[in-house]
């Protein structure tokens, strides 16, 4: 077969720089939080996990399937025949709500609710869930806002005109965050302000929700002004489940931010 170069639209070209771009801040800031020794426990995974889902979306993006071996087909058809299996647990599971079984498979699908509300509408990240005894959803709310990628465009070019970035979006409902400095990410900075709005989203959604406990720390900069209190987690209880299945959750995609003056 012809080894021949490959064209690519502008969209592509975008998508690509990209998400190489946003793959390459995730491995640098993970590697000065382990030089550091600042990584969290709850970031390790979740770092390269966001690097994976950058490179994912550049090899759709440029066609790259990349040919299986036997043995690696064999692998792909084991965990095929394994989600095959757990996906008909779960229908089997639904169709019984009284059955022990329907009590697993409810609570992954209460908390794959949870995390595309707080993708789309939030922050993009919960630190904490779970279910107690008595049938209450207990969250940490946490915030990450270097890092959304399962709503982006992929077609940023084309669509620029009519789709806003998720900072912007949240901008526009009044969310404030720490000036963009270069070596510090985007924060939520911890006023009454966004305290506020915050509580508005949270009810908006769940009504029954109450609101424990805001978590912060001081962002300290290498200028005094540009140091501010920031917001990293908002602890919540959600009493009544048919809050969380009335829940509707308006699918959005947005550009990403490409001013990378931070």
């Amino acid at each position: 077969m012809e080894n021949s170069k490959m064209k690519f639209n502008e969209d592509q070209k975008a998508v690509v720089e990209r998400e190489i771009k946003s793959a390459y801040s995730s491995l640098a800031t993970l590697l000065e939080w382990v030089k550091t020794d600042s990584l969290r426990e709850d970031m390790k995974e979740t770092l390269l996990k966001l690097v994976d889902n950058y490179m994912r979306t550049v090899k759709e993006t440029i066609g790259f399937t990349g040919e299986e071996s036997e043995r690696e087909k064999e692998t792909t058809e084991s965990i095929g025949q394994y989600y095959q299996k757990q996906i008909a647990d779960l229908e089997k599971a639904l169709e019984n709500q009284q059955s022990i079984t329907s009590i697993s498979a409810n609570v992954e699908l209460v908390f794959k609710k949870l995390d595309k509300w707080w993708d789309i509408e939030g922050f993009n990240y919960i630190r904490e869930k779970q279910i107690t005894a008595g049938g209450f959803v207990k969250l940490e709310l946490g915030f990450m806002l270097d890092s959304f990628t399962s709503s982006y465009s992929k077609t940023p070019i084309s669509d620029k005109e009519e789709l806003r970035t998720k900072v912007q979006y949240l901008m526009d409902k009044g969310f404030r965050f720490t000036p963009k400095k270069r070596g510090y990410g985007l924060d939520v900075i911890d006023n009454d302000s966004n305290r506020n709005l915050l509580e508005k989203l949270i009810k908006e959604s769940f009504p029954s929700a109450k609101i424990w406990s805001f978590n912060n720390h001081l962002r300290r900069t290498n200028k005094e002004k540009d140091d501010h209190f920031i917001l990293r987690g908002v602890e919540i209880t959600i009493p009544e489940m048919t809050d969380i299945e009335n829940l509707k959750v308006e699918e959005k995609f947005f550009l990403i931010d490409e001013d990378d003056d931070y």
